[in-house]
């Protein structure tokens, strides 16, 4: 039964199995020896031994399934005192649990990142000196680590209900543009991720409403904007530096071998500043239109469905008329919109071009 495995835990390690199973029962002894196994395999990992740090978390998440540990420990789903003390132990301090819900997180967590990321962040947990679960997302810097006698759960802190809350792709998307070593990075990106998965449920809804789409646009814009800025421009598709890698989708059909297409801030603005644009029937129209195109879950089958943009060129919202509309100011846009079809190229084509005409003259007339 369990006693092999019992028996190659170190005291400490035995007495953590006794504070939290029955040992007058097979199945809770099992069922604890193995999830106090696996945080000391985890706990090695965390003190520099060989390993991955991403696997030895996953171990730990499989021994405390629900259908595993469960009611087999003393307190459900809990193994008290399992996460440790972390880097300083206070005074009086009690070490803290590990729970089936901290255990899922950290694995969602490592398990959305890159080998490349997974690989510096064991780098800089080891280096840190921690030795335990609580040490090692102290040494992360990225959690709120509570008060040393608080018993908080870190992985619930700061971005992460957020990202937990996030499908497995979404995640993905949010390691792929964010520094899982960087507070700000994580929030921020996260925060974008859940602003466009949000745009997203708006697009791919049965009905859709103008106000709902509108509103779902600007704040991908407005979370976008709070991302720190890359060196990296995208060949000059994103000057500002902030983007979305993967975060446009791939539209209504996707090809073979075709990847994602990237958000950026300019598009995100050159979107708001259309729709803001227009008038509430205008965008009840074009709601109206998403809605009876079949397949529109993701910004760019959304771009796709107006009809108005080229889809071929790698920011359909730099294509058309839209170079010269989004030159324009504010109350030009807006007389744009009210006098063109948004859902009409010719007529957004022509109004645009007559609009800005009237600008130029109107800054002749101006001096």
């Amino acid at each position: 039964n369990f006693m092999p495995v019992f028996d190659a835990l170190d005291a400490d390690a035995q007495a953590l199995v006794l504070a939290n199973a029955d040992p007058l029962d097979v199945t809770s002894m099992t069922a604890v020896t193995n999830a106090v196994d696996a945080i000391e395999d985890l706990n090695a990992v965390i003190s520099g031994g060989p390993g991955d740090i991403a696997a030895a978390i996953a171990g730990v998440r499989a021994t405390m399934e629900a259908d595993v540990l469960g009611s087999n420990s003393t307190v459900a789903d809990h193994i008290m005192g399992g996460a440790g003390l972390g880097l300083v132990a206070a005074d009086g301090e009690q070490p803290s649990p590990v729970n089936l819900g901290m255990a899922q997180r950290m694995d969602d967590l490592f398990e959305a990142m890159s080998d490349t990321q997974v690989a510096a962040v064991q780098t800089q947990i080891v280096g840190s000196g921690a030795t335990d679960i609580v040490g090692a997302l102290s040494a992360m810097g990225v959690f709120d680590m509570g008060g040393p006698t608080a018993q908080t759960d870190p992985t619930a802190s700061n971005f992460m209900p957020v990202f937990d809350a996030l499908d497995a792709d979404a995640q993905s998307i949010v390691l792929k543009n964010a520094d899982p070593l960087d507070l700000n990075s994580m929030t921020t990106v996260t925060n974008a991720v859940d602003a466009i998965e949000d745009l997203n449920v708006v697009l791919s809804g049965e009905t859709i409403s103008g106000t709902a789409l509108s509103s779902a646009i600007s704040a991908v814009s407005t979370a976008i904007a709070a991302t720190p800025a890359s060196a990296d421009t995208l060949g000059g598709l994103s000057l500002s530096g902030q983007f979305i890698l993967d975060g446009a989708g791939f539209g209504i059909i996707k090809e073979v071998g075709e990847p994602a297409s990237p958000v950026t801030l300019e598009m995100a603005q050159r979107m708001t500043d259309l729709f803001e644009a227009m008038s509430p029937s205008q965008r009840d129209d074009v709601a109206v239109q998403l809605q009876n195109t079949g397949g529109v879950v993701d910004i760019v089958g959304g771009l796709s469905a107006m009809g108005v943009f080229d889809m071929n060129a790698v920011d359909p919202t730099l294509t058309n008329f839209m170079p010269t509309f989004d030159a324009l100011d504010a109350d030009a846009q807006a007389l744009v919109l009210a006098n063109a079809n948004p859902l009409d190229l010719a007529s957004m084509t022509a109004v645009t071009n007559a609009v800005d005409a009237i600008e130029s003259l109107n800054d002749v007339i101006s001096g």
